[in-house]
């Protein structure tokens, strides 16, 4: 398979805070403003390489053209310190522009969403991170820390390495968002459920509420894993009139219990 996007980290990653009004004001402290690159210094002190071809300005704004590549660092003595790289993005300017502009997060979170449509690959740091792949066919590796981890729409690959990672799921479960989890730690590393989403578990994952085999055996069976095949399932009635919809795969074999799942809130 083809990634279209690479992203790779040396500082902890977080898509918690996809806040981009700090480019509204810092478009006036420009410093580079060609036809195909602009670079802006967010107030933390982050560099911002944008690329891209058509690009027109109003003094140092810009008005139009494509985003093909973008990157940030961080100042070094040297040459900046890389600490991700999207490329073959296909954004137009006036998406990030006008997301800049605005308070709410709503549009900031569509420019990431566009950024990050396609089957991308993304490595996070040594430290804390907190990564999602919205939509397309992802590859996502947490590194070192205890991460957050989230596909998002479509089948991905999940893979948290060294630390006690948390692999959550906030999109629609059913077999074309079912991710895959390479390396889930049992009794270490928690799967979160979006209460959004698995609506019908409570507050958190009863013991009555998981169980082990193929199918729901009664009502109250919500979630189910067939340990055979590493397969894990939502029911929302149990054994009722409604399916059951495959939401992630581990390891054939692992060991999972109720006690390996979280409840809680975490759409990015």
């Amino acid at each position: 398979m083809e990634y279209d996007t690479y992203t790779r980290a040396n500082k902890a990653v977080d898509f918690t805070y996809l806040d981009l009004s700090f480019l509204s004001d810092p478009f006036s402290a420009v410093e580079i403003a060609e036809v195909d690159l602009f670079k802006i210094i967010s107030p933390e002190g982050l560099i911002f390489y944008f690329e891209g071809s058509g690009f027109g300005y109003s003094g140092d704004t810009p008005t139009g053209g494509t985003i093909a590549r973008i990157l940030i660092g961080q100042p070094t003595l040297g040459q900046p310190d890389i600490l991700w790289e999207a490329k073959d993005v296909a954004l137009p300017i006036l998406d990030l522009v006008n997301a800049a502009k605005t308070a709410t997060l709503d549009d900031d979170r569509a420019v990431l969403a566009k950024l990050f449509s396609g089957n991308d690959q993304m490595y996070g740091s040594d430290f804390a991170d907190v990564l999602y792949g919205f939509d397309g066919k992802d590859f996502i590796f947490g590194q070192k820390g205890a991460d957050r981890i989230g596909g998002g729409l479509g089948k991905d690959i999940l893979e948290g390495s060294r630390g006690d990672d948390l692999f959550f799921f906030v999109e629609p479960v059913g077999g074309k968002n079912a991710d895959s989890i390479l390396d889930f730690k049992p009794n270490k590393e928690l799967i979160g459920l979006d209460r959004s989403v698995f609506d019908a578990v409570g507050k958190k994952l009863s013991k009555k509420e998981f169980q082990i085999g193929k199918k729901a055996d009664d009502k109250k069976d919500l979630v189910i894993y067939d340990e055979n095949k590493g397969k894990l399932y939502y029911d929302d009635d149990g054994k009722g009139g409604d399916k059951q919809a495959l939401f992630a795969k581990v390891d054939a074999g692992t060991g999972l219990d109720h006690k390996d799942f979280v409840v809680g809130d975490f759409l990015i």
